[in-house]
């Protein structure tokens, strides 16, 4: 397989798009008009279109890029720091290799122990609400993205020459309850996702202009999905296929990976593309390697979903029941879902 990346120990940075859904995302077959920004940039870089979420929640979705973890159905392995901090993480990986993690949150970064969380992943510095002006805070949550965006693109512009970075950004404005200073669309949760969309547009325009770009990579993924369309039942897969999207001067060309693949995924997938070492990573596969199985799994309240060329099958662990198979009677899917889930107990057990 050809390399996705011409720089081979490129600057990083994440960009975690709250509540991002492939549904609103044109490009991967989504609502039209809503992500023009991201449409765009999509034809630029390397973009994933069979990439799922493994949860519904931040705090999972985040363990899950970041540490290659999996979710898990009923509990969320952040609220455990003794747990957590023996996890791997693509910021530890880096930081051993001479890289400096940062982390930026507009919003109140103690949240669900993300804090302690992010330092023991080996992060050495965190920006979050307390660092912006009281009157710039005008979400719920904290600063809007309109704020944190350009905050973000003044910090980057400093690190001129300085060594090798891995940044890591979550936004905010699209998470409930969806009040932005814009007003383009009329679904609020739409509306919401379109602004987030126009901050990152200015971003990385601007972004581009500067000599950092020529060896950047910038990985855009949502943390998780959201119900929309409203239909949307909780355990469909479509409720968890979401954008993942690398671009910069780093990458080698654009392309289109129809590979079925995971959040999880993303850190051996790097990882591997740098050169570095991710066999303690292990549940997140090379998405380019061929000799890996290739499929996506994601959790929800006491059920998982797994999808593969095969088709897709879901269960309700609770009640023990199948609650979807297409086509019918893929029982290999299950099985290894199970055996996937059982091996995701047993690892945080042990820990």
């Amino acid at each position: 397989e050809k390399p996705l990346l011409k720089v081979k120990r490129p600057n990083v940075l994440v960009i975690l798009l709250e509540s991002f859904t492939a549904n609103m995302v044109e490009t991967l077959g989504g609502t039209p008009g809503v992500t023009p920004h991201l449409n765009k940039l999509s034809e630029e870089g390397v973009l994933f279109t069979n990439h799922y979420a493994n949860s519904f929640r931040t705090d999972r979705g985040i363990v899950s890029i970041l540490n290659g973890y999996l979710a898990q159905p009923n509990t969320s392995i952040m609220k455990y720091p003794a747990k957590s901090q023996t996890l791997p993480s693509i910021a530890g990986s880096l930081v051993r290799e001479g890289y400096q993690a940062d982390m930026l949150y507009g919003g109140d970064i103690n949240f669900t122990n993300m804090k302690s969380y992010f330092y023991s992943s080996g992060y050495s510095r965190i920006a979050s609400d307390i660092d912006f002006p009281i009157a710039t805070r005008l979400s719920k949550w904290g600063a809007n993205d309109d704020v944190t965006f350009p905050y973000l693109l003044e910090e980057i512009k400093k690190r001129e020459g300085q060594e090798r970075w891995m940044s890591t950004f979550l936004t905010l404005s699209s998470h409930e309850p969806f009040k932005v200073p814009y007003a383009r669309l009329d679904n609020p949760y739409l509306n919401s996702v379109a602004f987030t969309d126009s901050c990152l547009g200015v971003f990385i325009d601007e972004l581009k202009q500067l000599p950092v770009w020529n060896d950047l990579l910038v990985v855009l993924v949502a943390d998780h999905g959201y119900p929309y369309p409203k239909d949307l039942n909780a355990f469909e897969p479509k409720r968890y296929h979401i954008p993942l999207l690398w671009l910069g001067g780093a990458v080698e060309e654009p392309r289109r990976i129809d590979t079925y693949c995971c959040q999880t995924d993303i850190a051996a997938t790097l990882l591997q593309q740098m050169g570095i070492s991710h066999d303690e990573f292990l549940f997140s596969k090379d998405i380019m390697d061929v000799s890996r199985p290739k499929f996506a799994f994601y959790t929800f309240n006491n059920g998982f979903g797994w999808i593969d060329q095969t088709g897709v099958s879901v269960f309700d662990c609770e009640g023990d029941k199948v609650l979807l198979s297409d086509p019918e009677g893929e029982a290999a899917r299950l099985t290894k879902g199970k055996a996937l889930l059982q091996t995701l107990y047993q690892d945080m057990g042990k820990r």
